[in-house]
């Protein structure tokens, strides 16, 4: 079961109270079943308890900030508000700076308790609910920038998206620090930060702030033994300060640990240990050996593995780049051979960019992944390294539309492993254990063969066959339900792209698990089920069967668009990929069904496809996705028109590779003569040749 909590936090203290006998600073709010609370009730609860006593009447709800009040009933009214909360499933938080520690500035101090503060609580609730995943969000005032404030006497904010991103970074270095069974339990964590004098849920923690640290002197007897009473998680943190912490691992033969720590983000607040540091890392190196090396770069390589697999790409490129600058020259001066661990370094970071359709990275990379193979001895032992970069690279060809060489690596590498499986059943010696032998990476070859046939299939439809074939015999090699049901939504690919849509359907039933003869209500719910990016990825590929349909005038369209509709409340689309494909998809169905929104849905997913000028896959989506506005919503608006003339322009540049524009230069002249409120000739065959250029 997905257990979904809300933690809603606020601040008390200035975050600076090093060695004083000032109280110490904390983080502090309250702990929620999602469900339980929305801001609509958190207002109504603040006016729930000022009616209950005519002595509330004067505190001042709108906003409400405790310490801003110099009402004398403030501290029984809090008392008897959070009373209230905690009946309705809440549960105080505390994260406390018990020691006084300031790491740099006010500011990283309190990012370092905020985050070890969150991972202290996921710890319990993974402790408290064994049996369960655990959802959380996370919203959170957004706070004042102190050294600006100091220096300008002024309230100046950090930009959002910056501090965002670093609360987010943190969090997630800790939780990669976890087991990997329990990180698979943590669902994705999303964020939300608010005005502290205008949200509610906000205003409910600042009252548990004030109560547990702020304005507790001002409270009586009485009131302190109801808020003793209440339910609360406190955690001291950091216990240690940051330097310590980086030591002990060290201490305790951590090494990997520590220098996953140093380079993950603590290195910045601890640049005057920066030779101490290096003094450790050196000591090791060059006292241990080939293995015990070994040992510490594979658990880096872990660390590193398991922040691509949850997504993490901005966190992890941030990781490897100071690895990449930094850690490896460092090694290579003291005469360490480093190339398997560069390789994998390099090898990440090309995942990543391939997986965010980063051209320009994606090239670069392989040429570094490549330097550092013709460096590694050959071996067999290495064989699966170097098919590991090969699938890899047929990926990055796949994303700049090169789909007849993707498919000739493919059969290649193919006919490599077919052979070697072949081989090894006629030898006597292993038939006992060879004649049922499978290869995962023949299965992966099978795989990534579906979706390139997939998207030959436009200008070939004998390919849609092949790539149905590929899809039995990548099964075949699994082991795992997961590989399968992975590309059981390949297969839903194909079939869509086939406009076999009740196929497409019954395909992806089977990638949630489910019969393929599910109802789509039972369909919609198992997607919601899923974890992370497996359900991002359902959601796409439901949004793309739904709006072709609906293109084609299916019913089958519509009724996809009611389940999505009634489900729509539980369905969370951020910003990145896929989610600009949903966007898009909601925006294509609300063009046919004349919703308002429509436009919205487009402006937002063609913001977010064209945000990055060197991902050139992304840019193609956008492309289409305005091509198609034009065409579903008219020719009424110039500045739609100026817009794809101009991003038109910008990418069918020679810079972009001719693999991508082949695709897009039978629309030149229909762009250059788009004319505002002109009328669109051909709209449907226009329409559906567009929708027959790739998406990624």
């Amino acid at each position: 079961m997905n257990l979904k909590f809300s933690l809603v936090l606020d601040e008390s203290g200035n975050f600076k109270e090093q060695y004083s006998k000032a109280k110490p600073s904390m983080v502090g709010g309250y702990l929620i079943p999602t469900q339980n609370i929305g801001e609509n009730d958190a207002q109504a609860l603040f006016l729930e308890v000022k009616k209950s006593n005519p002595k509330y009447s004067n505190i001042k709800t709108n906003p409400f900030h405790a310490m801003h009040s110099k009402d004398s009933e403030i501290p029984a009214y809090i008392s008897y508000l959070l009373q209230t909360l905690c009946k309705s499933g809440a549960v105080l938080v505390d994260f406390r700076n018990q020691k006084g520690n300031i790491i740099v500035d006010s500011d990283t101090t309190y990012l370092n308790i905020f985050a070890e503060g969150v991972l202290a609580l996921l710890k319990e609730l993974l402790k408290k609910h064994p049996s369960d995943n655990i959802a959380l969000n996370i919203v959170y005032a957004h706070r004042q920038q102190d050294k600006l404030r100091e220096v300008t006497a002024q309230k100046i904010r950090i930009p959002e998206p910056e501090y965002i991103q670093r609360i987010k970074e943190r969090v997630a270095l800790l939780i990669a620090k976890l087991p990997s069974f329990e990180q698979k339990r943590i669902k994705p964590i999303s964020y939300q930060t608010g005005n502290a004098e205008k949200n509610y849920l906000l205003m409910l923690a600042d009252a548990c702030c004030f109560a547990l640290r702020g304005g507790k002197s001002s409270f009586k007897a009485p009131e302190l033994t109801i808020v003793r009473a209440l339910p609360c998680l406190h955690y001291s943190v950091p216990e240690k300060d940051a330097w310590t912490r980086v030591q002990d691992c060290f201490l305790q033969n951590h090494y990997a640990e520590g220098i996953f720590l140093w380079y993950g983000g603590l290195k910045q607040e601890l640049v005057s240990y920066t030779d101490d540091f290096k003094r450790w890392v050196r000591n090791f190196f060059l006292n241990s050996d080939a293995s015990e090396r070994k040992i510490v770069t594979s658990v880096l390589s872990q660390y590193l593995h398991d922040l691509v697999t949850k997504r993490q790409y901005d966190v992890a490129n941030r990781y490897m780049e100071a690895i990449d600058n930094e850690f490896i020259p460092f090694l290579k001066e003291l005469g360490i051979d480093v190339y398997e661990y560069y390789f994998d370094l390099h090898f990440f970071r090309l995942t990543t960019a391939t997986h965010a359709g980063d051209t320009l990275t994606e090239i670069s990379e392989k040429e570094k992944c490549l330097c550092a193979l013709k460096e590694i001895p050959p071996s067999t032992d290495k064989l699966n390294t170097l098919l590991r970069y090969k699938l890899r690279e047929i990926e990055h060809l796949k994303n700049i539309f090169a789909f007849e060489e993707a498919l000739t690596e493919l059969n290649k590498l193919k006919k490599i492993l077919t052979s070697v499986v072949e081989l090894l059943k006629l030898v006597d010696e292993l038939k006992d254990y060879s004649s049922d032998i499978k290869s995962q990476t023949l299965g992966s070859v099978y795989g990534s063969s579906i979706t390139t046939r997939c998207f030959l299939g436009a200008n070939n439809p004998s390919e849609y066959e092949y790539a149905r074939g590929d899809y039995t015999l990548a099964c075949k090699q699994f082991t795992s339900s997961s590989d399968i049901q992975r590309d059981a939504l390949y297969l839903a690919q194909v079939e869509y792209r086939d406009r076999k849509y009740d196929a497409a359907v019954r395909a992806l039933a089977k990638s949630v698990g489910l019969e393929d003869n599910s109802n789509l209500n039972e369909l919609m719910h198992s997607i919601l089920e899923q974890k992370g990016a497996s359900k991002l990825f359902a959601m796409m590929h439901y949004s793309n069967i739904m709006a072709l349909s609906m293109l084609s005038d299916v019913p089958l369209g519509k009724e996809l668009a009611k389940v999505f509709d009634q489900s729509s409340k539980d369905i969370r689309i951020e910003d990145g990929y896929p989610n600009n494909i949903i966007f898009w998809r909601m925006a294509t169905c609300g063009a046919l069904t004349k919703k308002s929104q429509a436009k919205d849905w487009y402006q937002k997913a063609i913001d977010a496809s064209m945000k990055f000028p060197e991902r050139y896959t992304s840019r193609a989506a956008g492309l289409v996705m305005e091509l198609e506005r034009i065409i579903l919503l008219g020719t009424n608006s110039k500045e739609n028109i100026t817009r794809l003339k101009a991003d038109f322009s910008a990418f069918m540049k020679p810079e972009t590779p001719e693999s991508m524009r082949r695709y897009f230069r039978p629309f030149t002249e229909f762009v250059n003569q788009l004319d505002c409120g002109a009328p669109i000739p051909d709209k449907q065959a226009k329409l559906w040749q567009i929708e027959y250029i790739p998406v990624l």
